[in-house]
Order: structure tokens, then C-alpha cells, then sequence
């Protein structure tokens, strides 16, 4: 069993992402009903698109709305983050970064198709200041926002590097000497 807390913390031992070809809530479940973790659940951190994924449809589950829904109305709306979601408009799709590939070459922003909690959300610098500003506890922060982001920072589980593991954020000390460097293995599996 994998509980909330396992998907909030990427100790659920699920992969990084489903295949492609996992498109249906048949297709998914069929999928996870036969993963085969690589360790138990619960002892080891590897982040995760399918447990983030599973959380955002938990949400959806749990409110009977769209998790696009759910974000304007829990998050964006109450710190004013005018242009951000998962469904943009064509306005809004025009002004959307190219990416590129590791070759150079120009990749269209990527969809996660039935875990859109997972990294369909576009954003502005703008807006996310302010979401920045709400999870550095910003005076001005909406106090359900701040009851929010404090149980979310708040660790949970302690990795072997001594790394805590808050609900999706990690909790590190600023004075870590080993990040002031770009990690090299981030454990994505």
C-alpha cells in the first residue's frame, strides 16, 4: 500500500513517469496494479511524475473539479496569479518560451495528458514571485495560503544524506556547502 504521505514525500517507490502509451484511467490503473517497485515503499526517495500525478487526481477525486479548477481557486486566485494555469488561451499560448532539446532543436512544451498536476501549470515571472513570496512567508501572504504552505514545508520524512523531505518541497539548510553546486544525480531513476 502507498499511502498520501509516500506520494507527498516520493517515497511510494512508483517511476519517475508512466510510458507514453498509458493514456486511460484503465490504462493507468492496469499500469500501477502491475509496478513492480524497486524497493519498498516507504524506504527510499526517488522523485516522482506519477506520484504528483496521483495527488493532483486525488484532489480532483476529493473536490469533483478539474485540478486547473482547483489551482485558480485554492492558490492562484488568492495570491492574484493573474496569468497562470493549465489551460491557456491562445493569447496566452503565443507567449509561452520556446524549449529546446539537448540537440538544439526546438520541442513543443510538454503535456502530461491524464496527470496534468505533473507539469502542465505555465506561469509567468510575475506570478510566480508571488507564489515565491507566499512560500517565503511574505507578510502579506492570505492566512489560509500560509496555514497551507507552512504544512506543506513542513518535513516528513528524513532522507540517508540527511536531506528532510517536506509534502513536494525538499528542506535544506542554506548553509549546505554541497548546494552551491548543480547536483549531479538528482535521483530521478
Amino acid at each position: 500500500p502507498i499511502t498520501v504521505l509516500n506520494l507527498a514525500t516520493f517515497t511510494g517507490s512508483l517511476p519517475f513517469s508512466l510510458p507514453d502509451n498509458v493514456t486511460t484511467d484503465t490504462q493507468v490503473f492496469a499500469y500501477l496494479n502491475s509496478w513492480k517497485p524497486a524497493y519498498p515503499v516507504g524506504t527510499e526517495w526517488q522523485y516522482s511524475n506519477a506520484s504528483i500525478g496521483l495527488l493532483g487526481a486525488i484532489l480532483q477525486s476529493q473536490y469533483h473539479q478539474p485540478i486547473d479548477a482547483i489551482y485558480q481557486q485554492m492558490i492562484f486566485s488568492p495570491l492574484k496569479m493573474t496569468s497562470s494555469g493549465l489551460l491557456l488561451s491562445s493569447e496566452q499560448q503565443a507567449k509561452l518560451a520556446q524549449g529546446y532539446d539537448k540537440t538544439g532543436k526546438a520541442v513543443p512544451p510538454t503535456r502530461y495528458g491524464f496527470f496534468p498536476s505533473a507539469g502542465d501549470l505555465k506561469s509567468t515571472i510575475t506570478d510566480m514571485s508571488k507564489f515565491l513570496a507566499a512560500a517565503a512567508d511574505a507578510p502579506a501572504t492570505d492566512p489560509e495560503i500560509n496555514i497551507g504552505m507552512q504544512s506543506a514545508q513542513t518535513a516528513r520524512v528524513k532522507l540517508p544524506d540527511g536531506t528532510l523531505q517536506a509534502m513536494a518541497w525538499q528542506v535544506n539548510s542554506l548553509t549546505r556547502p554541497d548546494l552551491l553546486q548543480a547536483p549531479t544525480e538528482m535521483g530521478l531513476g
